[in-house]
């Protein structure tokens, strides 16, 4: 016959097992959530996935024609960034001109498409449609461009805007952007 005290033990035994288990299934548990929470973290802090992008140029002018200029004229280097769900910024930086009368540097594009012909950006309150290798251009097959010209209507190439810059109205504007689209 076992003695009494053996039986208890088994039994404490057996629980102190039970509540071991149990202890390690909840402390993996916590490690998978902290090392889930901080994963999350981690891609959140990084922004926005990068999945491809185009280069170009703007001109502008305050005549509202491509040549001349009453006081400004200048050259802006154009980054267009696409990111994962079809959506997008536009920048322009300054490369030549004194002075820097563009107040909208960035522009969040909401969606964009491209049919070979036509590339369109839409944001919500516009549409910029740029045009592949528009008449008589020089620009060559791999570019749209898209021109606002109101002293030269028939300049006109596809649709932008200067005021989309937050330029004025009487601005000339031409933005011309690469494609493909690279990363």
């Amino acid at each position: 016959m076992k003695p009494p005290h053996a039986k208890l033990t088994l039994e404490r035994a057996q629980i102190t097992r039970r509540y071991s288990q149990k202890k390690t299934i909840i402390l993996l548990l916590s490690a998978l959530a902290f090392i889930v929470v901080l994963s999350a973290a981690y891609f959140a802090s990084r922004g926005p996935v990068v999945t491809g992008g185009s280069f170009g140029r703007m001109q502008i002018n305050d005549s509202g024609e491509r040549h001349g200029g009453f006081e400004y004229a200048g050259v802006y280097a154009a980054t267009l960034t696409f990111y994962m769900e079809n959506w997008g910024e536009l920048s322009v930086t300054l490369t030549a001109g004194l002075g820097d009368p563009v107040t909208r540097h960035t522009l969040t594009i909401k969606s964009w498409t491209h049919d070979g012909d036509r590339f369109i950006l839409r944001a919500e309150t516009w549409t910029m449609i740029l045009l592949r290798n528009p008449g008589g251009s020089n620009s060559g097959e791999d570019y749209y461009r898209a021109v606002w010209s109101p002293a030269e209507p028939e300049e006109n190439v596809g649709d932008i805007q200067s005021s989309w810059f937050g330029l004025p109205a009487s601005y000339f504007v031409e933005l011309t952007l690469s494609w493909p689209a690279v990363v």
